[in-house]
């Protein structure tokens, strides 16, 4: 475990859903750990709990990183993560707020016109192998 996790801090950089502390995690708790290799040992340095079956993900300790989920999505990452497992679990539809938003339509750039001096692209026309004998 890094250094930081065994003191109760985690990555400031990280999300707010890979920002849980070993503390938090509980017996069948469904996590996802990320860890590297350091002189051929593995060290976890994230942690997100993604599911707690029976009960509730608790909010991430990352405040910075979850309003910066708000900004972006419009939502909390516990709130998504017990959202999903109410659907799994107990069959309650996601909250509109949870799903997934249509592309915004990027408009049609206009047709460019040639560039004095600019050479026309033409097409590679893949070469046919020879025939094996």
């Amino acid at each position: 475990m890094s250094a930081g996790l065994q003191a109760g801090r985690f990555d400031p950089g990280m999300m707010a859903g890979g920002s849980y502390l070993p503390g938090q995690v509980e017996f069948g708790d469904k996590v996802t750990i990320d860890f590297e290799r350091r002189g051929g040992a593995s060290i976890c340095y994230a942690i997100m709990i993604c599911k707690r079956p029976g009960g509730r993900v608790p909010p991430s300790p990352n405040l910075q990183g979850d309003e910066h989920n708000v900004k972006m999505l419009g939502y909390k990452y516990h709130e998504y993560a017990n959202a999903q497992q109410d659907l799994e679990e107990k069959g309650i539809p996601l909250p509109d707020k949870f799903k997934p938003k249509p592309s915004p339509k990027v408009p049609d750039l206009p047709d460019l016109p040639d560039l004095p001096g600019s050479i026309p692209v033409l097409p590679i026309v893949p070469a046919i192998p020879p025939a094996r004998p």
